[in-house]
């Protein structure tokens, strides 16, 4: 008899513990909805593939190569959508170390707990050390008629391996497009990933190294140069690559309803 009496209160108290669990969850679904909270992003669609960046639009810049990664190294960086690109600018003398360029934009968006990968980590993964490093920013007035901040942050590292006759400097700049702004800090773009207010949700990133010739240019050279090229290239992704979040992620109007009386 006491046996049978404590299995039912245990039974109860589970009925009582699932029932309450249950209105739990459908309250905050509830809320979630009334308050346009968000906790999954849904895929915020390139408006055109990076691969039809105009090309004529970066000029003295000509693509002189158009690479393509092999499967594995497409599977490790996560998307399709990118380009890769070795450049060259053809208002410097043959020779210049600034001369030839390559430029990598990715495009990221609908997948989960995506991390950035930043050549912060990458550089030092294929055996390079740290050379000189920061934060900096340039001014873009025309990305403020498309809603854009003008003071655009970006990094600029240079990295060092030891060879056998020289030291190798190579310098890289870059930075991410991420929901209607630009950050530089993988750290903010994740922040802005996760924002609850966002129905949709993208980011994508811009580097520009250079280094690929025998010869490698000094790092404030090299930022000088990269700041043009960046310039033209974020222009062009907000123009027409980017999707304007700030519209797609707006509540949807709710129809008032009207208390005239046709008399």
């Amino acid at each position: 008899m006491l046996n049978a009496l404590k299995l039912a209160l245990k039974s109860r108290a589970f009925v009582v513990s699932a029932l309450v669990l249950g209105v739990s969850a459908i309250g905050l679904q509830a809320t979630a909805g009334w308050l346009q909270i968000r906790f999954r992003k849904e895929p915020a669609p390139i408006l055109k593939p990076l691969k039809h960046l105009n090309e004529e639009a970066l000029t003295p810049y000509v693509v002189r190569r158009k690479l393509d990664l092999q499967a594995e190294e497409e599977e490790s960086l996560g998307t399709h959508e990118y380009v890769n690109w070795v450049m060259e600018n053809t208002s410097l003398p043959a020779g210049d170390p600034l001369r030839i360029v390559q430029l990598f934009i990715t495009y990221y968006t609908g997948s989960p707990d995506q991390v950035p990968h930043v050549p912060d980590v990458c550089y030092l993964g294929a055996g390079y050390s740290p050379a000189g490093g920061g934060t900096l920013s340039l001014d873009l007035p025309e990305l403020a008629q498309h809603g854009y901040k003008t003071r655009v942050p970006f990094r600029a590292l240079t990295f060092i391996r030891p060879g056998d006759v020289a030291d190798v400097k190579p310098t890289v700049v870059y930075t991410f497009g991420v929901n209607n702004t630009i950050e530089a800090e993988r750290n903010r773009v994740r922040k802005a990933m996760a924002s609850i207010r966002q129905r949709y949700a993208y980011f994508s990133k811009v580097e520009i190294s250079f280094g690929l010739g025998r010869e490698y240019p000094q790092r404030q050279a090299a930022i000088q140069a990269a700041e043009k090229l960046l310039g033209k290239v974020l222009t062009l992704l907000v123009k027409e690559h980017w999707p304007d979040l700030e519209h797609m992620n707006a509540p949807p109007e709710r129809t008032a309803i009207s208390s005239h009386v046709p008399g």
